[in-house]
């Protein structure tokens, strides 16, 4: 039933349980809420309000939009993903910019174009590859370098080729 108390305090009770009730912050639900074919919104028209959805004892997980961006943060542990396949886009869904398939692959594109991808026997890139720093990498067979190559074992040069050291 519906009960109103003095003071403006409106309550709502199924089978002589409280379900609802207004507080002075707002309004309280006990139990799940259910929302079928609708919006929840939280703040003002702009939505610039900050408002947040707020998850776990210590407020630890929190969703909003300052009216510029949108941000999920999370001050404790990690954040999982849990699905089999996890796309992210560009907001007109027309440009993908990651996709992961927990079966197979990771991959990475630029302006919709996959230049990096994780495969069975470890990554391909297509397109070029700059390296700032260091490369290390072992079992090579075929090196096509410009620059200093630094080789921990032999050499092998085939008969085909030649080679100049210095001028």
């Amino acid at each position: 039933g519906l009960y109103y108390q003095a003071g403006g305090t409106v309550e709502l009770r199924y089978n002589n349980t409280k379900t609802f009730e207004t507080v002075s912050g707002g309004a309280k639900v006990t139990g799940n809420l259910e929302v079928t074919g609708g919006n929840i919104t939280l703040g003002d028209s702009s939505g610039a309000s900050d408002d947040r959805i707020v998850l776990g004892a210590g407020s630890d997980l929190s969703i909003y939009h300052n009216g510029s961006h949108s941000y999920i943060t999370n001050s404790t542990g990690a954040i999982y993903v849990l699905n089999d396949e996890t796309i992210i886009k560009n907001a007109a869904n027309s440009k993908t910019s990651l996709y992961a398939n927990a079966n197979d692959s990771v991959s990475l594109y630029f302006n919709n174009s996959k230049k990096f991808e994780t495969t069975s026997a470890g990554a391909k890139v297509t397109g070029n590859l700059e390296v700032t720093g260091v490369l290390t990498y072992d079992d090579v067979t075929n090196i096509d370098s410009v620059g200093i190559v630094t080789a921990r074992e032999g050499v092998f040069i085939p008969d085909s080729k030649k080679l100049q050291l210095g001028n």
